[in-house]
């Protein structure tokens, strides 16, 4: 048996994470990681937490030294956002530039389109 959560705060998730601590849940966004566990190393998670709603999660903004990027941010969107910004006045897209030249490189546009930007950090991902 499955048993799948989908907070809408952090409050929540930290909540459900404190009632399901360690491997006893398993946070998902883009199901990315959790289906190579499941398929390639025979892992199966009976409760699995899903992230995709929770909208501190979803931050994306420029300052004028920094981007800030939320860890639940698709590298789709993130490439988009990117796109924008270079084209913005008074803006160095150099960096933007770069960044945008890496994205293509990592892993194919399906997986860009659900993969998330703090899963990827998390699961020490090599694409």
């Amino acid at each position: 048996m499955l048993e799948w959560y989908r907070p809408i705060s952090l409050d929540e998730l930290l909540s459900l994470r404190h009632s399901y601590p360690g491997s006893a849940s398993k946070l998902i966004f883009g199901n990315t990681a959790v289906q190579i566990e499941r398929k390639f190393k025979r892992i199966q998670h009976h409760r699995l937490i899903s992230i995709t709603h929770i909208d501190e999660l979803q931050q994306l903004k420029r300052t004028p030294n920094s981007f800030i990027i939320g860890a639940g941010i698709t590298f789709t969107h993130l490439q988009s956002k990117l796109h924008e910004w270079k084209k913005e006045v008074n803006n160095d897209g150099g960096i933007c530039e770069a960044l945008i030249d890496q994205l293509k490189h990592f892993a194919s546009t399906q997986i860009r389109n659900v993969a998330s930007f703090g899963g990827s950090i998390v699961n020490a991902s090599p694409m």
